[in-house]
């Protein structure tokens, strides 16, 4: 584990070489990519029409993580023409999970109003608006705002 940090391996406790390397690529390697949807129909539609299923797998909240190195899977199907379009956003899986908690405390999102107070770069904002929230965005940096609205716009 020579690039996580002395403190994180004495934390760890970790006795086998084996799970000391599973962590150090783990911590230091490059994150996941994986995909949200605006809706349950254009996560079934993503399905059939990217049936790579050794690029990509599918996770319990309903989004889609990507695999292999640095999201090479999501390079892999996009490079075939395949493209992003407003049914689908590049957002981290555990960013789904305070959206999916506001989404499952009321069965009807007519007149719900949610104040997103840290909301670019939009991920979220833009999945509770898919769903029929109204959303107030707000961020303390213009420049991050601006990549909210550009993301919001597509």
């Amino acid at each position: 584990m020579a690039n996580a940090s002395p403190w994180l391996l004495e934390q760890s406790g970790l006795s086998s070489e084996d799970t000391k390397r599973y962590v150090d690529v783990a911590v230091v390697g490059a994150p996941p990519l994986d995909l949200s949807f605006a809706s349950p129909e254009a996560r079934e539609t993503f399905s059939r029409s990217h049936e790579e299923r050794d690029l990509w797998a599918s996770l319990p909240n309903g989004s889609v993580r990507f695999v292999g190195t640095k999201g090479t899977g999501a390079v892999e199907v996009f490079s075939r023409g395949q493209h992003f379009d407003e049914s689908f956003w590049a957002q981290d899986a555990a960013a789904t999970v305070a959206a999916s908690c506001v989404l499952s405390t009321t069965t009807s999102k007519q007149g719900v109003t949610v104040l997103d107070a840290c909301a670019a770069p939009g991920g979220k904002t833009a999945q509770l608006a898919a769903r029929g929230v109204k959303v107030v965005a707000a961020d303390v940096s213009e420049a991050r705002l601006e990549i909210l609205r550009s993301n919001l716009e597509r």
